[in-house]
C-alpha cells in the first residue's frame, strides 16, 4: 500500500516541530538570531622605528577559502600609518563567485562570512599585490570578544578591551 502525503502538510509539520523545539528560523532578522555586533581591533604597527612607521594595509582572511584565480578571499580592514590604529571588524562580508562552464552556462555561488566565523589577519603594503597576500596571525572568532589586539605584521591576535576609533 502506498501513502501519498501533501507537501504543504509536510512543511507545516516540520515548521511545528521546529517551533516546538525552539529552533532558529534561519532568518537573520528573527529575534532568535540577534544581529552580530562589530568587534574592534587595536592594531600596533610593528614597522615603527625611531618615530617612523611604514604604512600597512590590514587584511582579514575568513576561514573558508575557495579556489579562485583572484587569490585568497580577504576583507580590507584599513591602512595603518601610525604606531597604533583602532579598526572595526565587519558584521558581515558577502562575495559572489560566478563560474561559466564549457557550454556557456553560468552559476553564481554566494559566500557570506559573519563574526561567528573564524578570521586570521595579515598585512601587505598599501600598493601590494593581494594575489600573494597571506595571513600571519592565529585564527580567532570575532564574536567571542568585543575587542581584539594584534601587533602586525605579527603572529598573534588576542582578546582585549574594545578600542575607540
Amino acid at each position: 500500500m502506498f501513502t501519498t502525503r501533501s507537501p504543504a502538510l509536510g512543511a507545516m509539520t516540520l515548521a511545528a516541530i521546529a517551533a516546538a523545539a525552539g529552533c532558529s528560523s534561519g532568518d537573520p532578522t528573527s529575534t532568535n538570531n540577534p544581529a552580530p555586533k562589530a568587534a574592534m581591533l587595536l592594531v600596533t604597527n610593528s614597522t615603527c622605528a625611531s618615530g617612523h612607521c611604514d604604512s600597512i594595509d590590514v587584511l582579514a582572511f575568513p576561514s573558508y577559502q575557495y579556489a579562485s584565480p583572484g587569490g585568497p578571499r580577504t576583507i580590507d580592514l584599513g591602512i595603518v600609518a601610525a604606531a597604533t590604529a583602532c579598526l572595526s571588524l565587519p558584521v558581515a562580508d558577502t562575495i559572489r563567485v560566478t563560474a561559466t562552464d564549457n557550454y556557456g552556462y553560468s552559476s553564481t555561488t554566494t559566500y557570506t562570512w559573519n563574526p561567528l566565523g573564524t578570521l586570521t589577519l595579515g598585512t601587505i603594503t598599501p600598493s601590494g599585490n593581494r594575489l600573494v597576500a597571506t595571513p600571519s596571525t592565529s585564527a580567532f572568532i570575532p564574536a567571542n570578544s568585543p575587542g581584539w589586539i594584534a601587533t602586525l605584521p605579527g603572529s598573534q591576535a588576542a582578546a582585549g578591551a574594545a578600542c575607540t576609533p
